[in-house]
């Protein structure tokens, strides 16, 4: 028979690890990726979650002496869980707004600060080249196209920095299991054949 037991900070430590893969890969997203793209950066998201998920329940588990404390164990797992579906989805958004507002300023400062260029349709921002009218003026064309490139760029960097972020808290959520206390070793079952 064989008789192994693997530490469940080994298992989260792993699943953490494919969790930081699947938040550094898409951090270098520009605008010409599509949906396709992001599938094999999902995939180790997908078998990241479910190692950290179950080492985290064999850990608050192990610890119950009996089954009075069962409901105990029930409030331990879930609040956290359902406290940190929303602190993620506030995080996101707040990231998406600081960030997405941030480059989007930066990307019209730069503009500004070329506008000659712009004027003269010398500088490539991504902008069909159409020419401007008599007295110099942008069309209204240009200048909507231009808005969506700005738009568009200031989408995909803050995408791309929400990953970066993501990452970095990965990190040190493995740092913080590195440093977990050493687990109490879960009750052996005797499986005998016969």
């Amino acid at each position: 028979m064989l008789d192994f037991d693997v530490d469940p900070r080994l298992v989260s430590l792993a699943g953490l690890g494919l969790m930081l893969v699947s938040s550094v890969g898409p951090s270098f997203v520009d605008y010409t990726w599509t949906r396709d793209q992001f599938y094999s950066w999902q995939a180790f998201q997908m078998l990241g979650q479910p190692m950290v998920t179950m080492s985290l329940l064999e850990l608050v588990t192990n610890a119950v002496k009996g089954p009075e404390e069962a409901p105990f164990v029930s409030a331990l797992v879930n609040t956290p869980r359902a406290v940190s579906e929303a602190v993620a989805a506030w995080l996101l958004q707040l990231i998406a707004r600081w960030r997405g507002n941030l480059h989007s300023d930066r990307l019209v400062d730069q503009i500004g600060q070329n506008r000659f260029e712009l004027a003269l349709n010398t500088a490539s921002y991504g902008v069909p080249p159409t020419p401007t009218n008599p007295a110099g003026a942008a069309s209204a064309d240009q200048l909507h196209a231009l808005s969506l490139a700005v738009q568009q760029q200031a989408t995909v960097l803050s995408i791309a920095d929400a990953y970066r972020i993501l990452g970095a808290i990965t990190a040190l959520l493995m740092v913080v299991v590195l440093l977990l206390p050493v687990r109490t070793p879960p009750p052996r079952i005797k499986l005998t054949g016969g």
